[in-house]
């Protein structure tokens, strides 16, 4: 036989063998069309782990852009804020509790008793969300028409700037999920709130940011108690131009981890479990937090990076304004600076914007930390991005009782039934 003639029978007869065995195969894991499947998937699943990174960091930049385009606006929160206090003069039942900017509407997300009418003119009620009511830039009051809320970023989506409100529903907001990413946001909401309230309104207790040494909780917690007592005891500040402000700025506490008690004049922003009555915001594994029982969902990975640029830049916390007046803050006179009841000698007192936006006068490796004065108010700052776990997320109400780490619902809050409307969710602890 023909050497070249037998090689080819011997290959043949190899393409025959495989093919024999390769049908074999198939047919045992479920025919030519589940392997396709498979294949098909596979190939997906490795394009997605490929792309993963570049798709992430161009969301991170998206998210960035967006949050510095619209904070950094010398009227980006003034506006939301204004719309907030507009959305609530509608109807004594309304409770403004978030909103949503972009750069051409404001969202105010409200919670409201069944009966409550329909905004007039020029609200515009989402098709989606009738709990959620917009109004264009031009539209807002020039000033606030009632009490002044107080929204503090929680991240973006894909075309809005997500705020909420944290002097609207009980007195604490606790960060759970992701332990990391849980102390980014706590850290963010705290240096939010530091930038625009006079100093001494809000105190960072230790182990919200690295570089700040502050008090434990309780000493957090004690110091913002002494700056409300002040409060009361001096009165509601007088504003030059709008007339008596609306009321003494409330005290915030900011910490790493929940205080023993809570006073009732003092407003505890707290990562991980708490005591009490709280509104819940849960971090998730991808980046995501969202406001238990409402639907303000956010993005924060790209926050604290976009905080970092415009934190300088936000206005200061207006509690009143009146018809053509731009003043947004009380006079030197009406701030007060608490005494807190601790004393750190020679510690690292780090201002919350200087950590953020990596000025100070100290060494700018250090974030700008200085030696502090033994009566200095503890300030904190600078946050990480970092991921969270998923958990349960639903729609339509804005705070969430609980007591240690479980709750079960009580129904506490009344809503709508029809099925147009997103179900509230209230939860206390059992």
């Amino acid at each position: 036989m023909n050497p070249v003639m037998g090689a080819l029978f011997a290959v043949l007869g190899f393409l025959v063998l495989f093919g024999t065995l390769l049908h074999l195969t198939v047919r045992g894991v479920g025919g030519w069309r589940a392997v396709g499947r498979g294949l098909r998937r596979q190939a997906t699943l490795t394009a997605a782990a490929f792309t993963a990174p570049v798709r992430s960091q161009l969301r991170f930049r998206r998210r960035r852009r967006l949050l510095v385009q619209l904070l950094g606006r010398p009227d980006g929160l003034r506006l939301a804020e204004r719309a907030a206090a507009q959305a609530a003069a509608v109807d004594p039942a309304v409770m403004p509790y978030g909103a949503l900017l972009d750069p051409a509407y404001v969202g105010v997300l409200v919670a409201a008793a069944p009966g409550v009418p329909r905004p007039p003119d020029p609200w515009i009620v989402d098709d989606d969300n009738p709990r959620l009511w917009w109004l264009e830039h031009a539209d807002v009051a020039p000033y606030l028409v009632g009490p002044a809320p107080l929204l503090v970023t929680l991240g973006a989506d894909d075309e809005h700037v997500v705020l909420l409100d944290v002097l609207s529903g009980p007195a604490t907001v606790a960060v759970q999920g992701d332990p990391r990413l849980a102390r980014a946001v706590v850290a963010s909401v705290g240096a939010q709130l530091d930038a625009r309230l006079p100093r001494g309104a809000v105190t960072v207790s230790e182990g919200v940011h690295d570089r700040h040494p502050g008090p434990d909780p309780a000493g957090a917690v004690s110091a913002a108690h002494h700056w409300a007592a002040s409060g009361r005891a001096s009165g509601p500040a007088s504003d030059p131009v709008s007339g008596p402000v609306s009321g003494p700025v409330p005290g915030f506490a900011v910490c790493a981890s929940a205080p023993p008690h809570m006073p009732a004049d003092v407003r505890l922003i707290a990562a991980g479990t708490v005591r009490g009555t709280a509104r819940l915001v849960v971090a998730h594994a991808d980046g995501i937090v969202d406001v238990h029982g409402t639907p303000l969902r956010a993005d924060a990975i790209a926050l604290p990076r976009a905080l970092a640029s415009v934190l300088r830049s936000l206005p200061p916390y207006a509690r009143q304004e009146g018809p053509g007046s731009d003043l947004t803050e009380p006079p030197p006179s009406a701030q007060r600076p608490a005494a807190p009841p601790y004393a750190p000698t020679q510690r690292r007192a780090t201002d919350l914007t200087e950590v953020l936006s990596g000025g100070g006068e100290g060494d700018p490796r250090s974030g700008g930390v200085v030696p502090a004065a033994a009566d200095a108010a503890p300030r904190s700052g600078g946050v990480v991005p970092a991921a969270a776990d998923a958990a349960s997320r639903s729609g339509g109400v804005v705070s969430v009782p609980l007591v240690g780490a479980g709750f079960v619902m009580d129904g506490d809050l009344v809503e709508p039934e029809e099925p147009s409307r997103p179900s509230g969710v209230s939860a206390s602890a059992s």
